[in-house]
């Protein structure tokens, strides 16, 4: 009898072991960034203190895309110039660029083309706010383009790219699983060289 007992009671301990820690109680998405409880269901994300519960109520990051693809959309260009844009933000949300952004000039300024780095302080499109962006563009495309067609007016497009947003009623989106993208084009007058 005692040995039934000892093989029941290793039998039940393996068992525990395989369906508890082997691989884990987790299953992982997103890169292991979020973590789902095999047996409860219960959802959480990775976060700078640890991991953090996932409200079901709110949307998933994903499905807020459209609603931010719209709401970038109504932000319109008040002014610009070679060195700058400025930006208004009409809508509740508020949105942070990537720290860079592809500039690219027509085809007259020689097809002119490279990435701008933003400062921090400029990514941040606070909700009903104005900002300008500087455009520190480097020293070979300045010199490019101001060769190239400076002293008149010439088309640039500026492609800017959202890494996060979020509304006052508390909702947050970021382009971990999916991207929004504009781009906002202009004549501008370039320098001559």
């Amino acid at each position: 009898m005692q040995d039934a007992v000892k093989w029941l009671l290793g039998f039940v301990g393996v068992l525990a072991v395989l369906v508890l820690f082997w691989p884990t109680p987790y299953r992982y998405e997103n890169g292991g960034l979020t973590r789902i409880n095999r047996f409860t269901g219960r959802t959480e994300k990775a976060a700078g203190g640890g991991w953090v519960a996932v409200d079901k109520g709110a949307p998933a990051s994903a499905d807020l895309r459209s609603e931010i693809e719209k709401a970038f959309a109504q932000v319109t260009v008040v002014a610009q110039d070679f060195d700058s844009i400025t930006l208004k933000n009409p809508t509740a949300w508020g949105f942070v660029l990537i720290e860079r952004a592809q500039v690219d000039f027509d085809a007259a300024c020689a097809g002119a083309s490279d990435y701008v780095t933003f400062v921090t302080a400029d990514r941040p499109l606070d909700a009903k706010t104005e900002k300008t962006l500087r455009l520190p563009y480097s020293e070979s495309l300045r010199k490019k383009v101001t060769t190239a067609c400076g002293g008149a007016k010439h088309g640039r497009t500026i492609t800017l790219i959202v890494n996060s947003a979020s509304n006052s009623d508390g909702r947050r989106w970021d382009n971990v699983s999916s991207v929004v993208v504009r781009a906002i084009s202009g004549d501008v007058d370039v320098p001559a060289s």
